[in-house]
């Protein structure tokens, strides 16, 4: 510039001498210009993730620091994060069971009042000789002729007998032992069995039944029976007869002196009665009866189904003695409930003490924790088993009148319930699964997935922050996984809202893809599930099954995957939503087979999503980022050109579109590159078709020349918003890694121009 002075000056004296005037001038009027390049972004590079002060990403924050993986051998970035996702519980399917309550009357039933003996081969008493031969026994010597038999009287017999005082016998016999000791051979001894006429309300004496005997010789016994098949007796008592053969021609002897004929004893066979007075022995009696399940959520279809329970009673109240005689032993058993080792001998068996006559027991409550209640056909059967008092010793010893139709009562209540365990047919079951499930009304039966009563909801954290710092990227393989441990053994579908809605209020519902298991058919049960108020159509929910892997769910965690095969996961995934919302209505043991259950129910969801960098952009819809620099110029005003300049080392696979707001103090644009009618677009770095990864970079450079009116608003600018749209090349699927980057210059090129005045 210096020597430029000096030539301007040596040209203006050589004119002056050339034209003789050697007046000495005024200083000239000139004006002088210079280019003047500012640098205002240095080579400043933004890597993919990186810290604040060069990254496309920020993963210093908070949420984003631990949402970024990178695989330590390709460099590939995925976002891998897992949620909690509490679905609800399902305990809800866990079925009742509601044991009905019972009464029983136990009648005593047939009385058995026989195989006893009374006399005990002793003398219950006894006929005259003279009375039943009409013979005077003082003229009869041993050795004597037996005249033939003139007469038959008959004897009356009072035995002396414990037997009973009366009965009304439906079945079986008396035994009369008689003993023959009149001296002589007799070829039958008639037995007539009457009834006292003093017990009978005719007042008329009732021959009964009569029996006789063979041949019997002196000193002989012989049992006559007396069947009493239907008979009524009352103080018994027999009419005896004899009868003898002593032929003229050959008469028998007399053996010896003759005495009298001996009723020893009497004695029961098989003798049952409908109703009897007298000293009893001990009577048993049982009977058994049932009390029923319902049927409408499970069924025992075989021996070997059962439940086990958790909590519940039997309850044995009321339980009254109705009879006339007291009630020495009694036991209620439940073969079909069982404890311990659960076998038939480990039944639940309710024993009461003595029970007096005409009283009422204390109620007993037992305790069923623990107990399996194995009701096939949803029945369980009872048996009751009692013993009377023996009323012919002890302390109660005497007569009583008791009949068959004389009772017990009581009531058998089996309530509360509560499964641990279950092995059976459980009939479908339907559940709501959400935060509080029903908790709209607790009847209707709805649960709307925008009610944030009902909806459990999950954010992944980190998403909304992602889609802040970048936007517009579409992935290409994202997948939801549920993750669950679970001890459901049980075919269990669900049928789900599941909405994510990104930081702008835009939801997508994730849904089946049509053909797949995850898409909702026609016909499936998706009434209840709504939004907004609105029954959710089909289009808008997904299904899935649990409960039947192969595996223990309950050690090994299981994983029901959403991929883009499937389901719309990329659509839902590519919304980026920062809160995901979910209702459910889950079907268990739709086939309603055979299976087995447990409580509690568990089941144990997380969210995990597992989104690979391999990203495409639409057309017309670039992924966005943004950055803002300090910028102040301070160039005065005396500058007449200006332009702006850009050069740029690009190895991302994706092209960039820069836009440049200038702005002044307080954020107000003031004016903005590139024009109208120019672009600033940075080629995309190649891409290997195998890798998919870049594997060289691109470098160019551009000029823009600011118009008069921009650059008469340049001293205004304080701030400087550095805009980049990113594409994927030609919009293909591309991979990022971390360290993935762009390099980027901008300077100005600005024209200045001085006034130099003369004298």
């Amino acid at each position: 510039m210096v020597r430029y002075k000096l030539f301007v000056w040596a040209f203006i004296l050589t004119s002056v001498f050339a034209s003789c005037d050697l007046s000495i001038p005024d200083k000239p009027d000139f004006r002088t210009a210079q280019t003047v390049e500012v640098p205002l972004i240095n080579n400043k590079t933004y890597v993919f993730l990186g810290d604040s002060t060069g990254a496309l990403i920020d993963t210093t924050s908070e949420n984003l620091d631990s949402l970024f993986v990178v695989d330590p051998t390709s460099g590939l970035i995925s976002i891998t994060t897992e949620e909690e996702f509490n679905f609800g519980s399902l305990d809800d399917a866990i079925p009742e069971i509601d044991g009905s309550s019972t009464s029983f009357t136990s009648e005593v039933g047939e009385l058995e009042i026989g195989n006893f003996a009374s006399g005990d081969g002793g003398n219950l008493g006894e006929a005259d000789f003279q009375a039943l031969t009409g013979l005077d026994p003082n003229s009869i010597n041993q050795g004597d002729d037996v005249p033939p038999q003139a007469i038959q009287p008959e004897v009356d017999i009072n035995l002396d007998t414990d037997l009973f005082q009366s009965a009304d016998f439906k079945s079986g016999s008396l035994e009369i032992i008689v003993t023959n000791n009149l001296g002589f051979i007799l070829d039958n001894i008639n037995v007539t069995l009457i009834s006292d006429p003093d017990t009978l309300i005719n007042g008329d004496e009732v021959d009964v039944v009569t029996g006789t005997s063979n041949t019997i010789n002196d000193g002989e016994s012989a049992t006559i029976s007396l069947p009493l098949d239907g008979e009524t007796l009352a103080n018994p008592q027999v009419r005896v007869s004899i009868e003898w053969t002593s032929p003229f021609a050959n008469p028998q002897k007399f053996q010896r002196s003759p005495e009298s004929l001996v009723v020893n004893s009497a004695s029961g066979s098989d003798l049952f009665a409908s109703s009897v007075t007298a000293n009893l022995e001990s009577q048993d009696f049982s009977t058994s009866s049932t009390t029923t399940f319902s049927d409408t959520e499970f069924r025992f279809t075989s021996p070997t189904h059962y439940v086990e329970l958790s909590a519940g009673q039997i309850a044995v109240t009321d339980l009254v003695n109705n009879m006339g005689i007291g009630i020495e032993t009694l036991q209620i058993s439940f073969p079909d409930i069982r404890n311990d080792n659960f076998g038939v001998e480990d039944s639940l068996v309710v024993s009461y003490p003595v029970i007096p006559r005409n009283s009422t027991a204390t109620d007993q409550t037992i305790d069923l924790t623990g107990y399996r209640i194995f009701a096939n056909n949803n029945e369980v059967t009872y048996n009751i088993v009692a013993a009377t008092e023996n009323t012919q010793t002890g302390p109660n010893a005497g007569p009583v009148t008791i009949s068959e139709t004389d009772e017990i009562t009581a009531s058998v209540d089996i309530s509360g319930l509560t499964i641990k365990s279950a092995q059976g047919i459980v009939l479908a079951q339907t559940v709501f699964l959400g935060d509080n499930d029903l908790s709209n009304d607790g009847v209707s039966e709805i649960l709307d997935v925008f009610n944030d009563n009902e909806a459990d909801t999950t954010s992944i954290d980190g998403l909304d922050e992602f889609s802040d710092q970048i936007d517009g990227f579409m992935f290409t393989n994202p997948v939801i996984n549920i993750n669950y441990n679970s001890n459901i053994d049980i075919p269990t579908t669900i049928y789900a809202a599941m909405v994510g809605i990104d930081g702008k209020g835009n939801e997508v519902y994730l849904k089946g893809e049509p053909g797949s298991a995850n898409e909702v058919q026609d016909g499936d049960p998706i009434d209840g599930l709504y939004a907004n108020g609105a029954q959710l159509p089909k289009e808008s929910l997904i299904k899935f099954s649990i409960g039947t892997e192969t595996i223990n769910c309950a050690t090994i965690t299981c994983q029901i995957p959403f991929n883009t095969t499937t389901t719309n996961v990329d659509d839902f995934l590519n919304n980026l939503p920062s809160n995901i919302r979910f209702v459910g209505r889950a079907v268990v043991n739709e086939d309603e087979g055979d299976v087995f259950i447990t409580t509690p129910l568990e089941f144990n969801p997380s969210l995990n999503v597992d989104l690979p960098l391999a990203f495409s952009t639409e057309v017309g819809s670039p992924a966005n980022f943004t950055d803002t620099l300090d910028l102040d110029i301070g160039l005065g005003d005396d500058f007449t050109e200006a332009s702006f300049f850009i050069t740029y080392s690009n190895n991302l696979p994706m092209g960039l579109n820069i836009f440049l707001s200038f702005q002044d103090s307080l954020n107000n644009e003031v004016f903005a590159l590139p024009n109208a009618d120019q672009e600033i677009r940075l080629r995309a770095a190649p891409v290997d078709d195998v890798t998919g990864f870049s594997n060289a970079s691109t470098d160019d450079s551009f000029l823009f020349t600011l118009s008069e009116l921009q650059l008469g608003m340049l001293n205004d600018v304080s701030f400087l918003e550095f805009s980049i749209n990113l594409r994927s090349s030609e919009n293909k699927a591309v991979k990022l890694r971390a360290n993935d980057s762009f390099t980027i210059s901008l300077g100005a090129r600005i024209k200045i121009e001085t006034e130099v005045k003369g004298k």
